[in-house]
């Protein structure tokens, strides 16, 4: 018997992610429910250098996910010397991508904010980090 990949776990569990409910899934009850993505990002294919506001396209996209959080990397990965100062500042990055969405996207600090981004229909970010330095 031969398994899966790594890779073609991740990029099912990304599509199945991207997929919404699965056909025949009563809907009422999908959208009671609270979904996690544990590692991703929010995309926008449209996006241009130094612009926060999210494109129509990639806001569609967010709200069509059918996911009310994901766990964002917000450190640098890697063991550099500058580890910290580019955590934080991925951090205030999160906070402005926020900012300038507030009605798609809302930075998660307790499981109440998880709560209410799927109340008002937002993606919740959790800002995690990896690797062992900062």
């Amino acid at each position: 018997m031969t398994g899966a990949t790594r890779r073609q776990l991740l990029g099912g569990l990304a599509a199945s992610a991207l997929a919404g409910p699965a056909p025949g899934f009563p809907a009422a009850r999908f959208d009671r429910l609270v979904v996690i993505d544990g590692l991703g990002a929010p995309d926008d294919p449209d996006a241009k250098p130094g612009q926060f506001s999210l494109s129509p396209r990639a806001a569609r996209q967010i709200r069509e996910s059918g996911l009310t959080a994901v766990n964002v990397t917000a450190s640098h990965v890697g063991n550099e010397p500058d580890s910290w100062e580019r955590t934080v500042d991925a951090i205030a990055t999160y906070g402005r991508l926020a900012a300038a969405n507030p009605d798609l996207l809302l930075i998660a600090r307790t499981a109440a904010d998880i709560e209410a981004a799927k109340r008002s229909g937002r993606l919740a970010l959790i800002l995690g980090t990896q690797d062992t330095s900062m």
